[in-house]
């Protein structure tokens, strides 16, 4: 399976104390010149170089189109897939830049919720829905408790936005909360609201007519309406789940989920996020897992990427295609960088703050 491929191959440990730490780092050039960056398995600096050289030997032998350059201990591989043209160099890097994965749980139990009075709301005021996996609910690190100008929803009540938002999965932080501070300093909005309802892990499918949740999103809108809150707009944060959907079925289950969001009563655009990365640097992978992985590269990491370029281009497609007073296109949230996901997969404290000011530019047009 390329995702128990992608979460062993991005396992983080020291196996000296006295070794000097290193990460491997992927630059993944797709076929239509973008540039995105991942993390690859690492221990320390030693068995980092002693990866790129079995990495080298192994994309030979895999037939891979393969060049070898730099000095130690900055040498580094790329190899070429002749066929997608898809190409990545692997590296070893030993700067102190990326956040360390914590050990869970990331915060102690969820704080007590107590209901506010909802927000008199202006023309100015901002109501945004959300949906999707991960990325969209509690599950980056470090918690945040927006100003009094920011709330959250759920079932009928408002709530001050702190994180963890309730009705999304994840108990620790979204980036929603510092959006809402974000918007309101820059003077976009004088009140902003959040609906959460994604779930970590979920397919298109299942938001779409049909699906376990698309009952909650109907509800959800209903329920939002009935209390004075209609959304103006509703924010799309999913892909990862889907990286081996094909592009025609996703793009399809994408356009049913809206039409019956609008059926519910929504009568704003969708904004769609594109996100793919998520491959996360686990703690518990044993030494014959790692084997087994460092044995299927360069290969296996290849297929990954290209799973995830595909999906890219299905985003980018469905916003194409579409009306696009109704599709908008979101932020690029595979253009924050490993550095910025503690685990190489969900924001750190510094990946939500990105992922934040990401959407701000986007919501601020």
């Amino acid at each position: 399976m390329l995702f128990s491929l992608a979460l062993l191959l991005l396992n983080l440990t020291i196996e000296s104390a006295s070794a000097q730490q290193a990460m491997q780092v992927m630059t993944i050039y797709q076929p239509d010149g973008k540039v995105y960056r991942d993390t690859g398995h690492a221990t320390d600096l030693d068995n980092c170089r002693r990866l790129l050289a079995k990495s080298y030997e192994l994309a030979q032998a895999q037939k891979l189109e393969v060049q070898r350059g730099g000095t130690a201990p900055h040498d580094w591989i790329r190899y070429t897939d002749p066929v997608t043209r898809l190409s990545i160099k692997q590296e070893c890097s030993t700067d102190a830049v990326f956040d360390p994965a914590p050990d869970p749980p990331l915060s102690p139990g969820s704080p007590l919720l107590q209901a506010l009075p909802c927000p008199t709301l202006t023309g100015k005021s901002r109501i945004y829905l959300v949906a999707g996996q991960s990325q969209a609910g509690n599950h980056g690190e470090g918690r945040y408790t927006a100003g009094p100008a920011v709330y959250a929803y759920h079932q009928g009540k408002c709530y001050q936005a702190s994180d963890p938002l309730p009705g999304a999965s994840g108990t620790d932080a979204s980036p929603w909360p510092r959006l809402g501070d974000k918007l309101v300093k820059s003077h976009v909005a004088d009140f902003v609201v959040f609906a959460d309802i994604a779930q970590g892990g979920t397919k298109a499918a299942v938001w779409a007519p049909g699906g376990s949740l698309n009952p909650v999103l109907r509800s959800t809108i209903r329920d939002m309406i009935d209390h004075g809150l209609t959304p103006t707009t509703m924010l799309w944060v999913q892909g990862e789940a889907d990286v081996a959907t094909p592009g025609e079925t996703y793009r399809s289950q994408v356009r049913s989920m809206y039409q019956s969001a609008r059926e519910a009563g929504l009568n704003s655009p969708i904004f769609i996020a594109k996100t793919t990365i998520c491959v996360s640097r686990g703690k518990t992978q044993t030494k014959q897992e790692i084997d087994a992985v460092l044995n299927s590269a360069p290969l296996g990491i290849i297929t990954q990427e290209n799973y995830f370029y595909q999906m890219r281009e299905t985003i980018d497609e469905l916003i194409e295609q579409a009306d696009h007073a109704l599709f908008r296109r979101g932020p690029d949230l595979d253009s924050i960088g490993p550095e910025f996901r503690y685990d190489g997969c969900h924001m750190s404290r510094r990946g939500l703050d990105t992922h934040a000011d990401l959407w701000l530019r986007i919501l601020s047009q």
